[in-house]
């Protein structure tokens, strides 16, 4: 757990520098609240977790919601709108296999074909 969203680039770029793993899952929420740097916030994260991805060549499944308020976090969480967690882990492990086609390398981790298998269970 990080303190605030502003802080989950530097714990995802730390956690990818140390453990070097396939692929990372960022979730978080903004929400808007009363203050006015509510788009600077979220424009900061995605900016700082794209450029962290590109730059240690490791997929970063981006599942940071913006919302109005709690509720609308709720749905995004896996409520009526779906589950952005779940989408952001999806599109991680897709790009982690991808990147692995594409460097002709095989599957290196048990874990990933347990959570692939997982995945397609609940799909």
């Amino acid at each position: 757990w990080v303190p605030g969203a502003y802080e989950i680039p530097l714990a995802c770029q730390t956690f990818i520098d140390t453990k070097r793993p396939e692929a990372v899952i960022a979730i978080g929420c903004i929400i808007r609240g009363e203050t006015s740097h509510y788009e600077q916030l979220a424009q900061s994260v995605t900016a700082s977790l794209q450029q962290i991805s590109l730059a240690r060549m490791i997929p970063i499944g981006f599942g940071i919601t913006t919302v109005e308020n709690l509720e609308q976090a709720a749905s995004r969480a896996g409520g009526k709108q779906g589950n952005k967690g779940r989408e952001a882990a999806r599109s991680a492990l897709d790009m982690a296999s991808l990147l692995r086609q594409l460097r002709g390398e095989e599957a290196k981790a048990t874990l990933h074909k347990l959570i692939e298998a997982e995945f397609k269970k609940r799909a």
